[in-house]
This record gives structure tokens, C-alpha cells and sequence, in this order.
């Protein structure tokens, strides 16, 4: 019998230090699970958190937190940051130059194509010390080369020809725009078997248990018991169907029966929610047109004047009360539903769970940061 395969596609920019400490995390997880009949895939591909700055521009990576999120807020990030990465063996400092990572993800790519995941893995684990432990430029073609030699990718002339061509540009720069696509708003983001995600930085814990959880033959019983790996305090795995370019339309129901017993929250892919969406949309809609509907007639009407009018224009209930009485009071009675619907489903939603909740103080990059999804932030129950 053929062992299991579970394939990963792990998303990340180099500059998370989430994605760092992610990335040991799975390693961790795929060695305590060497008694499974599995085979676990790994390919890492590129993200930016810094779309803005160009290629050759750097900035001071202390100067740039400390602007970011002022000194109290640092001093947290800091704690929380160098914390978790003690925990996995890391030494993540602050101190350094923050660049574009294009370059670094070009140089992974094409690690992958000549070597696969190993050679990919072991170009990123350097480049991951380079950067947040040595305090290395990575956006230098010359520390790159360096890294690219050391890891065995290519010698380091071939590496600086490589960087200073166009080799992979398009590729990375299509997989990212496709991971946007997508919904991805934060890293790492962990694709499993083309149907689940795991957002957020977790703990190798976590990884294990799904790993286990997926070398179950589908007809077994699941198992309980299983419990999440907080982020310091901040964040839970949400786990939620995603449908990739190239991947069959597979009915995600098995899977998401044996994962129902973990203690994570199982979410839709978030353009379901669209539906709910509807609601408050249609009900805005409705008393939009009612409105118009009655100004419309009042003015073809001859602006007729009303005993209670004050001013120039006629009150809504003077207008609703007259000719247009059915109107107004279907407009009405849609609107009002349609309300109380929008305020039920949302209590109903954030109860369960499936409405996502982010501190309303952290900016963009603080979520980035941290490694928090700005769709997928949820707390357990």
C-alpha cells in the first residue's frame, strides 16, 4: 500500500518573523511525525509585505519598527516576537536593513526547480539566519550569492548572473498576485492538499495533529481530544476550504468531518460570505428606491403642499400616507426586515465564530507583523 501524500504550499515573505519561526515549526512537526505511513510535500512561494520599496532601496529596521509603532508598541512586538522564537531554537533580533525580498524569492524559486524542497527549504533556513539573526542585507546580490553557495543552490558567480537577469521574475511576481487573488492578506499562509488552509504562525503541535488527522484512512472515526497552539495569547489556526488554479473541484466534506473534532474554528472560504452580504445590501437598496420612488411622484405631482409641511419639501410620512401608501408601507416592511435580519445574523455569526474579529488599534503592518490575517483572526469559544 502506498503511503499517504500530503503536499504543502506554504506562503511567506522573508521579512515575516512569523514565517521564520513557522518554518521550524513545520520542520519540528514533519520529524515528530516520522511513524506516520506519510509523505509530506513542502513548496514555499513568495509573498511581499512590503510591496512599496523598491528594489534598491533599503531602510533601518529598528527605525522603521520604532516609526511604525512607536516605542511602547515595539517593546510588545519585541517580547512577544523574541519569545515565541527562543521557544524553537531562534535568536530573532530587531537590529539590521529591511529591503525588497523579489530577489530572494527568484533565488527560492529556482532552488525549488533544481532541487526540489530540500534544496529550497535549506537556501531558505540560510537566508531566514541571514536575516533576522546575522542582520544581513537580503536584498544584496552579493550576501545572496554568498547564501546561495553555502546552501549548494549554484556557485556564487552563477548565483550574481542569475540575480541580474530576469529568471523567475514573472513567475514570482504571478504567484503573488495569484495568492492576493485568493484572499491571502497575511503570512505565513499554509495550503494543505489544495482544499485547507492554516493562517497565522502555529505551533508545531498543531502541524502534527492535522498531519495526523490526514493519514487517517476518511472512514474512520475522528479522533478528540485535540487541542490548538495559541500564538502568545494572540492567535488560534482557522481552517477553511480553498480552491487553487489547477486543482479538481473535490468535495471537501470528508476532510472537513474528520477535522471537525479539533479545537480550531472551520471556517468557509470568506467569499461565501457574500451571501450574507446580500442582505443588508438589499435592504438598503429597497429604502433607497422607496425614497426616490416618492420624491419622483411628489415632484410629478406638482410638489403638492401637505397641512404638516413646514418647509419646501413634503415629509416622507405626508407622501406615504397619500397616494403611494402601498409603496411605503412594502418599502417599510422590507427595509425593517432586512434590518433586524443583518443585526441577527451578525450577533449569530460573531457567536459561532465565523465573524472575525482584529483589535481595531493595530494598523495593517502590526497584523503583518504578528503574523495575524487581517480575514482570519478568531478566538476560541
Amino acid at each position: 500500500m502506498h503511503p499517504r501524500v500530503i503536499t504543502l504550499v506554504v506562503i511567506s515573505d522573508i521579512i515575516c518573523p512569523w514565517c521564520y519561526i513557522g518554518q521550524r515549526e513545520l520542520t519540528r512537526a514533519i520529524e515528530s511525525v516520522q511513524d506516520l505511513d506519510v509523505v509530506i510535500k513542502i513548496e514555499h512561494r513568495p509573498y511581499k509585505l512590503q510591496p512599496s520599496l523598491g528594489e534598491d532601496e533599503t531602510l533601518d529596521k529598528n527605525e522603521w519598527y520604532v516609526g511604525r509603532f512607536g516605542e511602547e508598541k515595539l517593546a510588545t512586538i519585541r517580547e512577544i516576537v523574541t519569545s515565541r522564537a527562543k521557544q524553537v531554537g531562534l535568536d530573532i533580533k530587531f537590529e539590521g536593513t529591511i529591503s525588497q525580498t523579489t530577489k530572494a524569492h527568484r533565488l527560492s524559486l529556482k532552488a525549488w526547480k533544481l532541487g526540489g524542497q530540500h534544496l529550497q527549504e535549506a537556501l531558505l533556513d540560510a537566508i531566514f539566519k541571514a536575516y533576522f539573526e546575522d542582520g544581513k542585507n537580503i536584498g544584496n546580490c552579493a550576501v545572496l550569492s554568498d547564501l546561495a553557495e553555502v546552501a549548494g543552490v549554484m556557485s556564487k558567480d552563477e548565483a550574481i548572473t542569475f540575480l541580474k537577469s530576469d529568471e523567475c521574475l514573472d513567475e514570482v511576481e504571478q504567484m503573488m498576485i495569484d495568492a492576493r487573488k485568493k484572499g491571502v492578506k497575511g503570512v505565513p499562509f499554509t495550503v494543505i492538499n489544495g482544499k485547507w488552509a492554516v493562517s497565522g504562525g502555529q505551533t508545531a503541535e498543531v502541524y502534527a495533529q492535522i498531519f495526523r488527522k490526514l493519514a487517517q484512512p476518511e472512514k474512520m472515526m475522528p479522533l478528540t481530544g485535540v487541542m490548538s497552539g495559541p500564538t502568545s495569547g494572540l492567535l488560534h489556526v482557522s481552517l477553511f476550504e480553498l480552491k487553487l488554479p489547477g486543482t479538481t473541484d473535490v468535495s471537501p466534506h470528508n476532510v472537513l468531518h474528520d477535522l471537525h473534532d479539533f479545537d480550531m474554528h472551520v471556517l468557509p472560504f470568506q467569499h461565501r460570505h457574500w451571501f450574507y452580504v446580500w442582505i443588508p445590501i438589499l435592504g438598503a437598496f429597497m429604502w433607497f428606491s422607496t425614497l426616490w420612488a416618492m420624491l419622483i411622484t411628489w415632484l410629478a405631482s406638482g410638489r403638492p403642499k401637505y397641512v404638516s409641511q413646514d418647509g419646501s419639501i413634503a415629509y416622507i410620512s405626508d407622501i406615504g400616507a397619500d397616494i403611494l401608501k402601498p409603496l411605503f408601507i412594502v418599502g417599510c416592511a422590507i427595509t425593517g426586515v432586512s434590518f433586524f435580519l443583518s443585526l441577527s445574523i451578525e450577533r449569530w455569526l460573531r457567536h459561532s465564530g465565523r465573524c472575525c474579529y482584529v483589535a481595531e488599534s493595530w494598523t495593517l503592518h502590526e497584523r503583518r507583523l504578528l503574523g495575524v490575517p487581517k480575514m482570519d483572526v478568531v478566538h476560541r469559544r
